[in-house]
């Protein structure tokens, strides 16, 4: 299951960066300005991710495709452009399909809230699927059941399809049943995710035997 982590600070990203397994990251806009999460985007990319998730403000096709073209850089990265689930951003993911080769870009749907919609955005050429199972539960719905609904009409070429807004173990552990090929985890439930009792056990035994010497 791939991890994506979901951050806009610069040092948390450069400590995932140092761990040698994270190799995508979404970047949060919060309330920057075009201009800041344009640098800070790039920044971002300076630390050698392989896929950098940026969140797309516009709700056109013309909006989108020139928010992406902005966020280019020039490194290997593949940049993805979130935004939530509309007939426009349908459209902007079929252009950005058409450019790939040049753009070395794609788009995720967002908020994804039935299968139809999955289906739409697969057809769409969208590059990723985000299911947001906090929003599921506030609503009462099972999102690992709706996981497995979307798993269920996979077919060749379907989108990978990432979890988010839930960062507890069992969660993981759901969502992994579920079918979801990866989780998007803010910085500190991130380390929690590596957290074991038995790793735990071992360092204090090392650090232990360290300090003895």
């Amino acid at each position: 299951m791939q991890l994506i982590l979901q951050s806009a600070d610069l040092e948390e990203l450069r400590c995932a960066a140092a761990f040698g397994f994270i190799d995508s990251v979404w970047v949060p806009r919060k309330e920057m300005a075009a201009r800041a999460y344009q640098e800070r985007v790039r920044a971002v990319a300076a630390l050698g991710f392989s896929r950098i998730m940026i969140e797309l403000d516009a709700l056109d096709v013309d909006g989108m495709i020139k928010e992406l073209e902005l966020h280019v850089v020039d490194t290997d990265a593949k940049m993805i452009g979130a935004g939530s689930f509309t007939i426009e951003l349908c459209r902007a993911a079929r252009h950005m399909q058409s450019l790939d080769g040049v753009l070395n870009c794609g788009v995720a749907a967002l908020h994804i809230a039935n299968v139809a919609q999955g289906i739409a955005a697969a057809r769409a050429g969208c590059s990723a699927l985000c299911v947001d199972g906090a929003r599921f539960a506030d609503v009462g719905m099972d999102p690992f059941r709706f996981l497995r609904a979307l798993r269920s009409v996979q077919r060749e070429g379907f989108p990978r399809i990432y979890l988010e807004g839930m960062h507890d173990s069992m969660s993981t552990l759901q969502a992994s049943e579920a079918g979801a090929d990866g989780l998007i985890l803010p910085f500190l439930p991130l380390l929690h995710s590596m957290d074991h009792p038995v790793t735990e056990a071992g360092m204090r035994r090392i650090l232990t035997h360290w300090k003895s010497d």
